[in-house]
């Protein structure tokens, strides 16, 4: 079958505008994920903190595996809490980095409430500032995620 370039040209446009719309979709998912799979949570409740006591009492094991992140090939996560005036929101943040009593995380929640941060944004968290932690392989959960063991 012989197609002319005028068929071609038409064919490559229509693969090149669908190609965009389905972006323009997809980053709309993505952008509606945060806040559908945002969960409010009664920080006081004795469950919540004792996920958060365990998560700090296995920190050691997450700094452990994150400094042999070469050889075991993991993803590292951190929760924190981060506030802008009265509004507050536990996010989660890839570790990019780690240094003697702190992590730098790149921001992985498009933030709900605040404006003094966002998608992406890097920042340090004291090791103190850590509530929860989590280490992926490819999609599975290899250890922590203390608090989401504890929410239904």
């Amino acid at each position: 079958m012989r197609y002319s370039i005028t068929t071609m040209c038409k064919n490559l446009l229509f693969l090149i505008v669908l190609t965009i719309i389905m972006g323009c979709n997809s980053n709309k998912k993505s952008d509606d994920w945060d806040k559908d799979n945002t969960r409010e949570v009664e920080v006081g409740d004795t469950i919540y903190m004792d996920a958060i006591r365990k998560a700090k009492k296995n920190f050691p094991a997450f700094l452990e595996s994150f400094r042999q992140r070469k050889l075991n090939n993991y993803e590292f996560y951190i929760k924190s809490r981060y506030s802008d005036g009265k509004e507050t929101e536990h996010m989660w943040f890839i570790v990019d980095s780690l240094k003697k009593e702190s992590l730098i995380g790149i921001l992985d929640n498009v933030p709900l409430k605040l404006k003094n941060i966002k998608l992406n944004d890097k920042l340090e968290m004291g090791f103190n500032e850590i509530e929860d932690w989590v280490i992926y392989k490819d999609d599975s959960i290899v250890a922590g995620n203390y608090i989401a063991k504890t929410i239904k």
